[in-house]
Parts: C-alpha cells; structure tokens; sequence
C-alpha cells in the first residue's frame, strides 16, 4: 500500500499529531471550494503539455499544538488535469485524487497563518480520452505551502502551491497554484 519510507513516516507524523489534537478542542474547522490551475512535464520526448484549470473542494481544520501552531488537517477531492500534445494530437488525462493535507499552520494572528507540508493524495481515478487504454493511476505525496486568510469571522481565503514530483510513469514535475474560499465553523 506505501511504497516508501517517507510515505510511511508521514502516516505515523500524521497518527501522532492527530492523537495529540484531537486531546485539544480544533481551533477552526471548516468547508474549502476552490480553483486550482495544474501544469505537469511529459516524460516521453516530443510530448508538449498545457496547463488546465481544475476544482478542489472538501473539510479542513486546525488543531492546535502550541500556541502559534497548528496541526492542519482533513479530507479534499482534487483534480490534477493534464492535457498532451504530440503531433497536433490533443489528449486530455483527468487525474482526481482524495488529498489528506498534514500540514503545520504558523498562526500569524487570529485572521491569518502560513502553513506547510505534504498532501497525502490517495488517487480516485485517472482517465483520459482517445486513449484507448486505461491510465495507471498512483498516489502520491505533492508538497504545499499556502496561507489561510479571513476577511470576516466566518470566511476566508486559502492559497497555496504545490509540487509534485510525479504522477505515473507518463508524467512529472507537477506544479499547481491554487484559491479557495473558506467557510469556517468556529
């Protein structure tokens, strides 16, 4: 199921953290919707990639651990679209994961903080089309750092960056930047 050591030692960091948090009531729990904007490299020479816009939605909350941090957690579906063009032929690869973010938020002041770390992305599904074939689908371990901001007590704003070494043997190096608002239920 995890291929590797880091893999297994984010999943033991986030088994703890969540322990501890869960001792202390969360400092904000909340519903995330968003657009994200996703680019990647090919591996195969001569394969030319274009950057596509996407969605990421789900819950997010913040436990905390001292008093400036937090453990940052919860559960999101994201899309990381991909579109391939090799020899003036366009195809589009749809690759939805469900990302568990385990990320340390830096708590600025109460309308702010930083935070980073890795997504744990569990892939749901990879598809393409004029393919003809099924696309392999693996989970990965994109890191992100990002910031949340509220604007009123209960809304806000989270943006972040992310980097992913790879997705499947086809494709590398993915990057996304990303907004989504942020309702809070403090």
């Amino acid at each position: 199921m995890f291929k590797s050591a880091f893999q297994k030692s984010a999943l033991l960091i986030t088994a703890t953290m969540t322990l501890v948090s869960f001792s202390a009531s969360a400092q904000f729990m909340g519903i995330e919707v968003g657009i994200r904007q996703q680019t990647a490299t090919a591996e195969a020479a001569g394969v030319k990639t274009s950057t596509e816009m996407a969605y990421q939605f789900g819950l997010v909350g913040a436990f905390p651990m001292t008093e400036n941090l937090s453990f940052r957690s919860g559960f999101l579906y994201t899309q990381r679209p991909i579109t391939a063009e090799q020899a003036s032929v366009k195809t589009k690869y749809t690759f939805n994961y469900f990302d568990i973010p385990l990320t340390i938020l830096w708590k600025l002041n109460d309308f702010g903080g930083v935070y980073g770390g890795v997504n744990m992305a569990l892939a749901a599904s990879a598809d393409c089309d004029n393919c003809g074939v099924s696309v392999e689908k693996t989970g990965a371990m994109p890191l992100v750092i990002g910031g949340t901001f509220k604007f009123a007590p209960n809304f806000g704003v989270d943006v972040y960056f992310e980097a992913m070494n790879k997705f499947n043997d086809d494709f590398k190096e993915g990057r996304a930047v990303g907004a989504n608002l942020l309702i809070t239920f403090d």
